[in-house]
């Protein structure tokens, strides 16, 4: 008897832990997004210079203003923190998405759907602190 409570007790214990994948916390930066690829007759203007861009597990969240965008990671990144990777956005249409090497803050090239568009998303620096005498 006392070995079935041991072990219910250590299923308890060690089941979600298992069931749970490591929560790791989301990178969130600021970036501007600059035209690379088409005119920007073609791909129109931006309007918003800089926004919030959240790297949460498989999901990629801009937010300039208003209700933010979603994009579902298909793949996984390669090791780097690198990779091209096919996301899917709220419509269920592929875009692509190329991460730089590294972790955290890093441009990001982003390829609407069924579009000759290409916009790098170039992180910005955070503000130089001033030095100031704090009395």
């Amino acid at each position: 008897m006392r070995a079935t409570w041991m072990f219910a007790v250590m299923a308890a214990v060690t089941f979600p832990a298992l069931a749970e994948p490591d929560k790791v916390p989301p990178t969130t930066w600021q970036v501007m997004s600059v035209l690379e690829g088409g005119s920007s007759h073609t791909c129109g203007d931006t309007m918003v210079s800089k926004f919030n861009v959240e790297l949460r597990g498989d999901v990629l969240r801009f937010q300039a203003s208003g209700s933010p965008t979603d994009l579902k990671l298909l793949g996984p990144l390669n090791a780097d923190g690198s990779g091209k990777i096919r996301a899917l956005n709220r419509k269920n249409r592929e875009v692509t998405l190329d991460f730089a090497a590294g972790e955290g803050p890093r441009t990001i090239r982003y390829t609407p759907p069924y579009s000759v568009c290409v916009w790098s998303l170039v992180p910005v620096n955070p503000p130089a602190r001033s030095a100031t005498n704090r009395n």
